[in-house]
C-alpha cells in the first residue's frame, strides 16, 4: 500500500485555539507537538491497518459475490435445461397422440435438422429439431392438432 501523504498542520493555529480555548501559552518547539506528532502517528498507522482490513475484506466479499453469481447461473442453466426438455417430452407426446396431424412435419423437421438446419444452435439442442417449427408444435398458441388453420 502507498503511504498517504502527511497532513500538514498550521503551528500556528494551534497554538492559537489552545491559547483561546485553555489561556495556556504554547511556543512552536514546545514538548506538547511532540505529544501531537506521537498521536498523529498512531492513527496514521491506526488508518493504514484499518483501510488493509478493509481491503481484504473487500476481496473477500467479492470473491462470494462471484460464487454465488457462479453458482445461480449453474441453477438457472439446470432449470433451463430441465424446463426444455420437459417442453419437448410434451411436445412429443402431443405428436403422439392419436389423430395428431403434426407428425409428419416433426419428422420433416426432424430431418431437416439432422442435415444442417441453419437456425440449429447448442442452445435449442432441448427444444424441437428445428427452431422455425415451434409455431407448428403450439408453443405460441396459434397452431394444435386438428386446428383446420393450421398449415399441417
Amino acid at each position: 500500500m502507498a503511504t498517504a501523504k502527511p497532513i500538514a498542520f498550521d503551528v500556528q493555529r494551534l497554538i492559537d485555539e489552545v491559547a483561546a480555548r485553555h489561556r495556556l501559552l504554547l511556543k512552536p518547539d514546545d514538548a506538547a507537538f511532540a505529544i501531537v506528532t506521537m498521536n498523529r502517528l498512531v492513527l496514521e498507522e491506526s488508518l493504514e491497518a484499518i483501510h488493509s482490513r478493509i481491503v481484504e475484506d473487500l476481496a473477500l466479499f467479492e470473491a462470494a459475490a462471484k460464487k454465488i453469481q457462479t453458482r445461480a447461473g449453474t441453477t438457472l442453466a439446470a432449470e433451463v435445461r430441465e424446463a426444455a426438455a420437459g417442453i419437448r417430452l410434451e411436445i412429443e407426446r402431443v405428436l403422439r397422440t392419436p389423430g395428431c396431424t403434426h407428425q409428419k412435419s416433426f419428422d420433416r423437421s426432424r430431418r431437416h435438422t439432422s442435415n444442417g438446419c441453419p437456425h440449429r444452435s447448442s442452445q435449442s439442442r432441448f427444444l424441437p429439431p428445428c427452431c422455425c417449427s415451434l409455431g407448428v408444435y403450439g408453443l405460441d398458441g396459434s397452431a394444435r392438432c386438428g386446428d383446420p388453420t393450421s398449415p399441417f
